[in-house]
């Protein structure tokens, strides 16, 4: 989605209009940019009003310039946050010029046109990137996403499931669901140490599998407790490994928005299955 910079009216200020491109990989700061162009959009609404009374004619009188003074150094504060530094000193020129007694209003209108081509030129570099508001959840990862259970019980496996969020508000579909393959690979170690076998040299999750039924059949024939548990861990399992697992890891597959959401909230669901049993160490043993 684009974004047009500026406002469709008579203001001066608002004479210079471009588009802002999305920016693929990096946030947009969208409430500096919000107050920054607020704050432009008010000195040239009151620079209107001003005209239109004809109360400048005379020069821009002192409690004008205080006015003007007050959405200036909020433009300056924005300006600082958005890293703006060129566009900042055109607004500095601006507030020097309201400290003056002499100002006249074609020196205002001057120094207040001087602001916004500036912000325009600064910006033309770069693109912004618009989110949706679940998307900024994913992004953002205030919470931990696959909840508190799973970020504490598996903390080597934060930062994927952190990188999957981000990736699929981003729309890298293929890359989050590579991360959520490193993610169940922890818990598929998980329950593998869980049930007490050997961790195998060989990382084919074909042979850990087949360890993990093999073991379960065989504590199934004692009426084992927990063999519904770990035989919907191991379906689960398996049907990642084929449908996802062996396709992402050998770039047959690239995946859609909406096949990375759907594994994304599988993978959810598995790893809370898993850590509401166990930690990433496979504690306590079964």
């Amino acid at each position: 989605m684009d974004v047009e910079a500026g406002s469709a009216s008579d203001n001066p200020v608002w004479q210079s209009r471009r588009l802002w491109s999305l920016w693929d990989m990096l946030k947009l700061k969208s409430d500096p940019f919000i107050r920054a162009v607020g704050a432009l959009h008010s000195m040239g609404g009151m620079c209107l009003v001003f005209k239109s009374k004809g109360e400048l004619i005379g020069g821009v009188l002192p409690e004008h310039r205080r006015d003007l003074e007050k959405p200036a150094l909020a433009l300056q504060d924005a300006l600082q946050d958005l890293e703006a530094p060129l566009t900042r000193k055109s607004n500095e020129r601006l507030l020097n010029g309201l400290r003056k007694d002499t100002l006249t209003l074609p020196e205002l209108e001057m120094l207040l046109l001087q602001v916004m081509p500036r912000l325009c030129d600064e910006f033309g570099e770069q693109t912004f990137l618009a989110l949706s508001s679940r998307e900024a959840t994913l992004y953002g990862v205030a919470e931990p996403p696959f909840g508190s259970e799973v970020a504490e019980k598996f903390k080597s496996a934060i930062y994927d499931i952190n990188e999957a969020a981000k990736c699929l508000a981003l729309g890298r579909s293929t890359a989050s669901v590579f991360h959520l393959m490193r993610v169940v690979e922890r818990g598929l170690r998980a329950v593998y140490l869980c049930m007490g076998l050997t961790v195998p040299d060989n990382n084919s999750w074909g042979i850990w599998l087949k360890g993990i039924r093999d073991e379960r059949m065989r504590r199934g024939d004692r009426k084992w407790s927990e063999n519904d548990y770990f035989q919907d861990v191991y379906s689960r399992l398996d049907a990642t490994k084929d449908a996802q697992r062996d396709p992402t890891i050998h770039i047959e597959t690239i995946h859609t928005e909406s096949e990375a959401a759907v594994i994304y909230e599988n993978t959810k669901a598995l790893m809370q299955k898993i850590a509401s049993r166990m930690d990433e160490d496979g504690k306590p043993k079964a």
